[in-house]
């Protein structure tokens, strides 16, 4: 503005607040402020919305001929109708008969009730609709000017007057409230937001509620189910899907039926997770080698670099060098960082290591192998021929002969495991013999699927028998 000469220095920062975001976004001279941190707020003046964007910035406005401080026309407006709008609350919320009533709330539901009953009278004076909705924009209204003394003063007496602060010493809803009949029940699956390649977590828990429940009586019960402690329930964030995004919502807001929550631990207990690794950068001329394994679900990337380590024998200087990554998009990859967790995803690419087990760990491998095969082996016959006894068909008896089987695991490397075994054992023995002989203990029978030899070959079903040497 014309008159008026803004003094900063050269290491001078902007605060702003991104929208739903707990921390304040430090912006320097030379970056621009990010789009998070614009958001729907009501105009200085009149009932009109504008897209805006608070900034707190090191500088000094003055008046060029003067210099005493200078404060716009707009910004003075605004910042003279936010402190008008609370001083109006506050009286009402000063009225012997409001405090009465104030204090013979027995819940948080019903001073929240009580609260908004001055909310709902005053906020159309100043251009905003008196409705759980228009308390929203009341908050952001409030919000832009909250930085100066005399407003924050002013927003502390109002939490004082209203006793919002008795809240915390309130249970979510009165006894007499829960005899009262209730409005229609509802069940709310919150769920742990997608991963980074869009892939949809299997992290979830139910919840009995009603129609008319609010986010923040959602949050408490959260908190009480899971044990989460305030600071851990005060930092989740409530989200609901729209279309392709997801936008958030404020604590006086209803539930939704699907709901997905942001900074929350897990919200169910791991389970296993079947994972293929794959080769990204295999060796010119090298085809890109896969290894599966069997993780749980709240296993780190951390986690399973040492497992796969030791499983394929890779050294320490391998082990610090590999990176896991999954697919973002059609084209584009996303590295995954130490912390994360395996969640639901079933596809991880390698880069920076060779998925061929060393000479050592497969040696090792095989050893174990071989050394639990004949005890599980005949094992495996007592259990089949129990199992036959009853079924017809030809049975393994206790003279019936041995048969070899070689089980081919990974062609590329000519991985081969031979197992002896009674003729008409199942393909379900050959599984379970594979499965118990894992050194990880991770593998399970479900991991197997086994063909006869060739191209095109159908799997074989876990009742087919064995009825004379073969390979699979």
């Amino acid at each position: 503005e014309e008159g008026v000469v803004v003094e900063f220095a050269k290491t001078a920062k902007g605060t702003s607040w991104p929208h739903g975001g707990k921390k304040p976004l430090e912006i320097r001279l030379d970056q621009s402020v990010d789009t998070s941190c614009f958001v729907e707020l009501k105009a200085a003046e009149g009932p009109q919305l504008e897209v805006t964007c608070t900034v707190e910035v090191e500088a000094d406005f003055l008046r060029s001929d003067n210099r005493e401080y200078f404060v716009n026309e707009t910004l003075s407006n605004r910042c003279g109708n936010v402190y008008g709008l609370l001083t109006d609350m506050n009286e009402r919320f000063d009225n012997p008969a409001y405090q009465e009533q104030a204090h013979k709330c027995t819940s948080k539901r019903e001073l929240m009730e009580h609260v908004r009953t001055v909310h709902f009278v005053v906020l159309p004076r100043w251009g905003i609709e008196g409705t759980d909705k228009g308390t929203l924009y009341m908050t952001g209204f409030i919000g832009s000017a909250q930085r100066l003394p005399h407003v924050q003063a002013e927003v502390e007496r109002s939490m004082e007057l209203s006793c919002v602060k008795l809240m915390a010493h309130l249970p979510a809803v009165s006894e007499s409230q829960k005899q009262k009949a209730g409005p229609e029940p509802m069940e709310v699956v919150c769920k742990a937001m997608p991963q980074e390649d869009g892939t949809e977590s299997t992290d979830s828990i139910t919840l009995e509620v009603t129609v008319q429940t609010p986010i923040w009586e959602l949050r408490d019960k959260l908190a009480s189910s899971l044990k989460w402690d305030e600071e851990t329930a005060r930092a989740v964030r409530f989200l609901f899907q729209n279309g392709s995004s997801f936008a958030g919502l404020r604590d006086a807001e209803t539930v939704r039926k699907v709901l997905y929550v942001r900074n929350a631990p897990p919200l169910k207990a791991a389970a296993p997770v079947e994972v293929t690794f794959k080769e990204m950068a295999p060796e010119d001329g090298q085809a890109a080698l896969t290894f599966p394994m069997t993780l749980m679900s709240d296993d780190t990337v951390s986690d399973l670099r040492e497992m796969l380590g030791d499983t394929l024998g890779w050294d320490p200087a391998t082990r610090r060098r590999v990176k896991f990554l999954i697919r973002v998009g059609k084209e584009a990859f996303g590295a995954l960082k130490d912390h994360e967790q395996v969640q639901a995803r079933k596809v991880v690419f390698v880069h920076g290591a060779s998925l061929a087990p060393t000479a050592a760990a497969s040696a090792a491998l095989a050893a174990s192998l071989a050394g639990k095969v004949e005890d599980e082996a005949l094992r495996e016959q007592e259990r089949e021929e129990a199992q036959l006894e009853d079924e017809p068909g030809e049975e393994p008896g206790e003279d019936a002969e041995d048969i070899n089987v070689e089980v081919v695991l990974d062609p590329s490397l000519d991985f081969k495991y031979p197992l002896t075994l009674k003729k008409g054992s199942s393909m379900l023995a050959v599984k379970k013999i594979l499965a118990d002989a894992d050194p990880t203990g991770r593998t399970r029978i479900d991991s197997f699927w086994l063909k006869e030899p060739g191209a095109g070959q159908p799997a074989l079903p876990d009742s087919k028998r064995l009825c004379g040497p073969c390979s699979l």
